[in-house]
């Protein structure tokens, strides 16, 4: 099993757990970029913790918005950060950093 389905798998554990609206990234290139930002998490030595929720921010960005990175607007950012109302603000800026993080990882690329 490779990294990302490790960290993919733990997150959907724990979200099955939670009652988290679970969802599949289904393009291939996402699964690729994704679990290419996993390696670049574990090379700056964040924890698995961390891991598994910038994966299922991700993750839940991609599902929500429904489009290939390339093709994601700040709109599109702005309807899935508006979408996590009611979420505690610490929940929303964790998931809204981990974002971030992930369009930095990919303008790298």
């Amino acid at each position: 099993m490779g990294h990302f389905q490790k960290y993919l798998r733990q997150g959907l554990d724990k979200r099955q757990n939670t009652g988290y609206n679970i969802t599949m990234i289904t393009s291939k290139e996402a699964n690729i970029m994704v679990g290419s930002f996993v390696k670049h998490l574990e090379s700056k030595g964040r924890s698995e913790g961390t891991i598994r929720v910038y994966v299922a921010a991700v993750e839940d960005m991609l599902a929500y918005v429904g489009k290939p990175e390339s093709e994601i607007k700040l709109m599109d950012l702005e309807a899935w950060q508006a979408n996590m109302a009611g979420q505690a603000s610490a929940t929303i800026a964790q998931r809204t950093a981990a974002v971030r993080m992930y369009f930095k990882f990919l303008a790298r690329q």
